[in-house]
């Protein structure tokens, strides 16, 4: 019997003492990852409060341990939240910290990252009603250098805005089909529904009222998918303008008329009251 116990316990002490320890703990850095995938994501969906509480978190867990690639991505984050949410001096200043940020990562990181900063810069200028033309060059010759795949779906999007200020829908809506192209094929869900509403819009823009209504209905599918309210609500509404675009049949105006009815439920079932306002004095308007 004690041959037997000691038999064991070698067998136990053998197989601890060879075991591989893991060199690496992902603990927190696998938290702050989910929690700045998630701030993106409630950024897509207008849900701003949730997505300033996600990058702030996101924040502090990679400044605890010191992930500086992280850091230099939710500093880009922070730049999309601060166009839509506190504005341009404030995205400034993001930018601005992610070159440090940026300068600390090391040289794989850094070549994973090239480029999103100029994309960024563009978005910024947009903002301040600069000029597209220089921006335009510059991410077309990034066009083919950006690694990370969220990234060079964000620079596609950016470059169909920038072709838009120009009125170039074609341009522009060829950018936006390749971001949708980009963002189904990496199952980034919450960005493929924004990118088919814009196609929607320059194409409507442009008088293609058919190819409009395609996109807007394929912009309407992924929303459902992602269950993104706001977004769905909105492609109601851009369903009924598109049809009231002339030529536009009293059928027209009765898909338009139900369309954006619905579009109102939609809002008032999510408590977006600032959209359920507008819809209702669009409604007001068409009645």
């Amino acid at each position: 019997m004690k041959k037997y116990i000691l038999l064991v316990l070698t067998v136990l002490f053998i197989s601890c003492s060879s075991s591989k320890r893991p060199m690496l703990v992902t603990t927190v850095a696998d938290q702050a990852d989910v929690n700045y995938e998630t701030a993106n994501s409630m950024i897509a969906y207008g849900r701003f409060e949730e997505a300033r509480e996600k990058l702030e978190s996101a924040w502090q867990l990679a400044m605890s341990i010191d992930d500086q690639y992280l850091l230099t991505r939710i500093c880009y984050s922070y730049v999309s939240y601060d166009l839509m949410c506190t504005g341009v001096v404030q995205a400034e200043d993001k930018l601005e910290l992610s070159r440090k940020h940026f300068s600390r990562c090391n040289e794989n990181d850094r070549k994973m990252l090239a480029g999103v900063y100029e994309i960024c810069l563009a978005r910024i200028k947009s903002a301040k009603k600069d000029s597209p033309d220089e921006s335009i060059k510059t991410l077309e010759k990034l066009r083919g250098t950006v690694k990370e795949k969220y990234y060079l779906g964000y620079l596609m999007r950016t470059l169909g805005d920038l072709y838009a200020e120009k009125s170039m829908w074609s341009k522009a809506d060829e950018c936006y089909l390749e971001a949708a192209g980009i963002h189904i094929k990496e199952r980034y869900l919450s960005e493929i529904g924004l990118d088919y509403y814009s196609s929607a819009r320059v194409r409507s823009l442009a008088g293609n009222k058919q190819k409009a209504v395609e996109s807007v209905e394929l912009a309407l599918q992924y929303d459902r998918s992602a269950e993104n309210t706001a977004a769905i609500g909105l492609d109601y509404m851009a369903y009924a303008r598109i049809l009231l675009k002339e030529p536009s049949s009293e059928a027209d105006r009765k898909k338009a008329l139900d369309s954006a009815r619905w579009a109102r439920d939609i809002f008032e079932s999510g408590g977006l009251t600032e959209e359920v306002e507008k819809t209702d004095t669009f409604l007001q308007k068409l009645q």
